[in-house]
């Protein structure tokens, strides 16, 4: 009798162990799922600042080109309008690169897919961004031009 209630006491001990074991399992679960939904969270939040300062910026660019092409002569607009643009589209790549190594650095491999994309939508706005700049900076040349030749 001794030895079939030390078995019981080892298997029910066993029983025991195994639910501590799961219970603490899906514990580690739950924590892991809400760093992940935190982190997740705090990568959208950057990317909408991010996304955000960039309009800004990129607002802010605009208006001073705008000024620039109509206080400027001619040819001394033109080379220094090109040099500008090709800084700032070296910077900002260099920006996005950075952007982009920063978010996949932070995220497992389901968010690097997120970020992809995310970086790819975000590579389409400034894409347009340019292209409106550049039909602007176009606009501007052509008026200043005529201009120019009105007043000759």
């Amino acid at each position: 009798a001794r030895i079939e209630g030390e078995e019981r006491l080892a298997t029910e001990s066993e029983r025991v162990r195994g639910e501590v074991r799961e219970e603490a399992a899906k514990e580690v679960e739950a924590r892991m799922r809400e760093e992940f939904e935190g982190e997740l969270a705090t990568i959208k939040e950057a990317e909408a600042a991010v996304v955000e300062a960039h309009r800004m910026e990129m607002e802010g660019l605009r208006e001073t080109l705008t000024r620039v092409v109509l206080a400027e002569s001619e040819a001394r607009h033109v080379e220094q309008l090109e040099q500008r643009i090709n800084a700032l589209n070296e910077e900002h790549g260099a920006q996005m690169e950075q952007f982009k190594s920063d978010l996949t650095a932070m995220a497992n491999s389901s968010q690097s897919e997120q970020v992809d994309q995310l970086v790819s939508s975000h590579q389409a706005e400034l894409e347009r961004v340019r292209s409106e700049m550049e039909n602007q900076r176009a606009s501007a040349l052509e008026e200043q031009m005529q201009q120019l030749s009105s007043s000759h």
